[in-house]
């Protein structure tokens, strides 16, 4: 019996203790299925490496274009050129590994990273640059839904929230330490900068991760559907946000720079207030979902999400555009804790959940061909819109809690 099967209520299993962990072990046979402290460590460090990789050029690239001889704006394509092959991986990649161990895919793809980030440090042309770090974007679109298929697995369903929230922390943790750690090496050398991926990743094959056998295939007469009009609800929510939040940094950045005239160091600091509320923040959010239910952090996530869109425009002072733009993402990030513990909790969650994930990316990747003309035109639609776009997925979010809650009362 699966573990994810046989705890379905965080509130009716609080007081399993020993039966519910032997019933867990018994699923996914493995001698300690929850996994060291360790073993654990390496799941959250995986988490980061992938979100790291892909923020790792942001703030070098006049120095990566000096390097290997092309333009600035040719190697700031090379960011869209990681985020949509990593989007359209993370479409199938779920499901293409459905029958394989989900620890030895992930170890695989961190191989292959590993690889990657050695080959990234010697490339000598921006076209080897540019197919290595592609590899790397498909690579790492088996790492991030796996991992946390692994951590549902292994984590009883009433710390599911926080398990998550952790996770979700070194994810925020690797998209705003990767421009301070890669502006950093760019002193000495930008190519430095993979060396936190190749030791991240060594740390991750020296303790490994908690080794579970494939997930069992749903029978073919299971009565426990795909609610696909659930899902649609989910891949729409990850859009909105993806576009109207996740790739608004650049936004934020003009913002900055035309109101208040900040330099680069300035600019980044605002930007990365965001980041850092999120990866303080997100633990906290985790165990919160666990206590307050879906619905009310849903309003609560998704209502931090439209305040802080709607004030960043406002702003009269930097601190306060950083505090708006904090308040934004700290609310992106719960509402993705929230949605990606409800897909995970579904029939067929943990191969879903990668397809849902990607249109995160997709929205992320369109910002800032869709939004710079808007942002162009008139700087508080370019937040505005977003935010309203935010008050339609709440909508569709709560309607959607309200109908699973009838039918388990059903």
């Amino acid at each position: 019996m699966r573990y994810s099967a046989c705890m379905t209520s965080s509130t009716s299993h609080r007081g399993e203790g020993a039966s519910g962990s032997a019933d867990r072990a018994a699923g996914d046979e493995v001698a300690d299925p929850s996994g060291t402290r360790w073993q654990r460590a390496a799941i959250h460090l995986g988490g980061f490496v992938g979100p790291f990789v892909g923020q790792s050029i942001s703030v070098v690239l006049p120095e990566l274009s000096r390097s290997l001889g092309i333009s600035v704006s040719l190697a700031a394509l090379t960011i869209t050129a990681y985020t949509f092959p990593f989007a359209a991986a993370m479409l199938f990649s779920g499901r293409l590994v459905r029958g394989f161990s989900p620890s030895k895919v992930v170890l695989v793809a961190f191989a292959v990273i590993c690889a990657g980030a050695v080959g990234l440090m010697l490339a000598p042309t921006w076209w080897i640059f540019l197919t290595i770090f592609v590899i790397m974007a498909i690579a790492n679109a088996f790492t991030t839904p796996v991992l946390q298929g692994i951590l549902k697995r292994i984590t009883p369903d009433y710390e599911l929230g926080i398990a998550l929230g952790t996770f979700t922390a070194m994810q925020s943790l690797g998209v705003f330490s990767a421009p301070l750690l890669a502006g950093t090496a760019a002193l000495i050398s930008w190519r430095l900068t993979y060396l936190v991926v190749i030791a991240s990743v060594v740390f991750i094959f020296s303790v490994r991760v908690p080794m579970l056998t494939p997930a069992p295939r749903r029978a073919a007469g299971d009565n426990e559907r795909v609610r696909w009009g659930y899902m649609y609800v989910h891949m729409l929510t990850f859009l909105i946000l993806g576009a109207g939040v996740v790739g608004m940094p650049f936004a934020v950045s003009l913002l900055a720079a035309e109101r208040f005239e900040l330099g680069s160091a300035g600019r980044g600091a605002v930007v990365m207030c965001g980041g850092l509320a999120a990866f303080i923040f997100s633990r906290f959010i985790g165990r919160a979902v666990d206590a307050l239910g879906v619905p009310r952090s849903l309003a609560l996530g998704l209502g931090s999400v439209i305040a802080g869109l709607l004030c960043v425009p406002l702003s009269p002072h930097p601190i306060v555009i950083a505090v708006a733009w904090a308040l934004a993402l700290v609310g992106m990030q719960a509402v993705q804790i929230i949605i990606n513990m409800l897909v995970l909790r579904s029939p067929g969650g943990t191969e879903l959940l990668s397809t849902v994930l990607a249109f995160r990316f997709f929205g992320a990747a369109l910002a800032p061909v869709v939004m710079m003309p808007v942002f162009t035109a008139s700087h508080y639609a370019a937040f505005w819109i977003p935010a309203a776009g935010a008050v339609i997925a709440l909508g569709l979010q709560l309607a959607v809690a309200r109908r699973a809650a009838a039918r388990r009362v059903s």
